[in-house]
């Protein structure tokens, strides 16, 4: 698949003239942590139904939470603590994570514009530790 050389200058033109920023959504640490796919229309849906009674609704809501608690949030204190026993799964998370970092090093490094600073905002709607881990391995600084 050839890429359209109009296409890269484009972008080279924008990275070069504006601030940059990347928006980070759930898909990214998949497959150490599941999304949370439908969960809150599922969560909605159940609220407003009428055929269960507010015991079932509870019964059925809370099994909704649970499974995300343990497929995300008991997860990414497992791999915090390092006690995963799915050690592949969270590397090759990390890894993606430092690839991704280290392109948008590159390029900063390659910013010819010296009236903007050399700097790229990442805003992510994670509950995960994967970005301050593959911080703190490259020695980079962050705000919060």
């Amino acid at each position: 698949m050839a890429i359209d050389k109009d296409i890269i200058s484009g972008i080279k033109d924008a990275v070069q003239s504006c601030n940059v920023s990347f928006l980070v959504g759930s898909g990214i640490s998949n497959p150490y942590l599941i999304t949370l796919g439908g969960i809150e229309k599922l969560l909605t849906e159940i609220a407003d139904d009428q055929e269960f009674d507010e015991n079932s609704k509870n019964i059925i809501m809370l099994s909704l939470y649970k499974n995300y608690f343990e497929g995300v949030m008991l997860r990414n204190c497992d791999a915090f603590l390092t006690k995963d026993e799915n050690k592949d799964a969270y590397n090759k998370v990390l890894n993606n994570y430092r690839i991704f970092l280290n392109a948008i090093n590159c390029v900063l490094l390659h910013r010819d514009n010296v009236l903007l600073n050399k700097q790229i905002n990442l805003f992510t709607t994670n509950i995960d530790v994967f970005f301050e881990r593959a911080l703190v391995k490259k020695n980079v600084m962050r705000n919060i």
